[in-house]
């Protein structure tokens, strides 16, 4: 085998363009930021880094993890890297920390993409696609419940608080038992314990059959007393949030299990029992648009007599996803989904010439795409 790791790959292999490319752009932008000096390990050369993501991304590899296990496993990646091993931890925070860095060096490319000829301007396409974030449609919220949620943990706060201070007083609350405190009583306060769980284990034995019917009795008179509660509850407008998001997830699921069905089919996977129903031809799915439509029907009436300022329409209400506050609930051919609207500005030439990643939908991203278009 050959003593130097460079010897393993083939002149004609993707990592040689990558590390030639790197080289000649200006990457003094990455290097700003680098640590030179003081205590502790040196960090990693920034190119190097740079030429790492570089690769991986050429290869449709994006997660920072896999590129850490291909610096240790590819011999392309272990070129790139110089046969060392970054951890995915400083994989990520470099990018997280370089965007503008990236931003100059996509100049760059372009700028040598045109030296070669690749690039020309004449015709201009502009597309976008949805991209789902990490996070559920369920968990979207408006300003009124958060500010509900914000009272609430006040005020249960204070009533905490006087509670405990009518109970405990002066005291922390935590202070041991006079009795268990003081050595001379511990131990027969123990043996009195002992001696009264051994009395509770015998009469359950003895009460075990009736007790367990008692229990079942009461379950049964808890469900009979509640009956059609629970799924709707609250004002008109959490109603409505309600059926809306109902709906919405049901459909997202039901096709999400027509294009598994579909996958399955199309890899020669076999597949058992017959293919799912379309998500606006399902009887489930179609229920609870109907409960939604009926539902959004009383709002819009309410806020008719109400003087609403688009008669006929809710007012709207702006909402916002605890757990990826960025992204937003977007329309697509498939149903809904919580993520972001992707852009790329691309020429004749298939050259990328300018991207976005934005929360509005097509029509508010041209104008930008435009922009950034004419800038590149």
């Amino acid at each position: 085998m050959p003593p130097d790791v460079r010897d393993w790959v083939p002149s004609s292999h993707l990592v040689w363009t990558v590390l030639e490319v790197v080289e000649q752009v200006d990457t003094s932008g990455f290097h700003r930021l680098s640590r030179r000096g003081g205590a502790g390990r040196a960090g990693f050369d920034p190119d190097m880094l740079l030429a790492v993501l570089i690769l991986g991304y050429c290869t449709g590899q994006r997660s920072s993890r896999q590129l850490e296990r291909l610096c240790a496993q590819d011999v392309g990646f272990r070129v790139a890297c110089a046969n060392q091993v970054p951890d995915h931890t400083v994989l990520a925070r470099f990018r997280q920390a370089h965007g503008q860095g990236f931003e100059e060096l996509f100049a760059e490319v372009l700028v040598m993409a045109a030296v070669r000829g690749l690039v020309r301007l004449d015709t201009v396409a502009v597309d976008g696609t949805k991209i789902a974030a990490n996070a559920s449609l369920d968990a979207n919220r408006d300003e009124q419940w958060v500010r509900e949620q914000a009272r609430k943990i006040v005020d249960e706060a204070r009533a905490t608080d006087e509670a405990e201070d009518e109970l405990f007083g002066d005291a922390r609350g935590d202070e041991p038992d006079p009795e268990m405190a003081d050595p001379a009583s511990r131990k027969q306060a123990v043996q009195e314990w002992l001696e009264e769980l051994e009395r509770v284990k015998r009469d359950r034995k003895r009460s075990g059959p009736a007790r367990d019917e008692q229990v079942e009795r009461r379950k049964r008179e808890a469900a009979a007393g509640n009956p059609g509660r629970g799924r709707y509850a609250g004002t008109v407008d959490q109603r409505v949030e309600q059926a809306r998001i109902a709906w919405q997830s049901a459909f997202n699921a039901q096709q999400g299990k027509v294009q598994a069905y579909a996958r399955a089919k199309a890899a020669g996977v076999a597949v058992r029992g017959p293919a799912p129903v379309p998500a606006d031809r399902h009887v489930g799915v179609g229920r609870l648009k109907t409960n939604f439509d009926r539902l959004l029907a009383t709002a819009e009436a309410a806020a008719q007599q109400s003087g609403s300022s688009k008669p006929g329409r809710p007012a709207r209400r702006f909402q916002v996803n605890t757990t990826d506050p960025s992204s937003r609930i977007m329309t697509t051919r498939r149903g809904w989904v919580q993520g972001y609207n992707v852009q790329l500005a691309v020429t004749g030439d298939q050259i990328i010439v300018a991207c976005s990643v934005g929360q509005s939908n097509d029509m508010g991203q041209f104008v930008p795409m435009m922009t950034a278009t004419e800038h590149a």
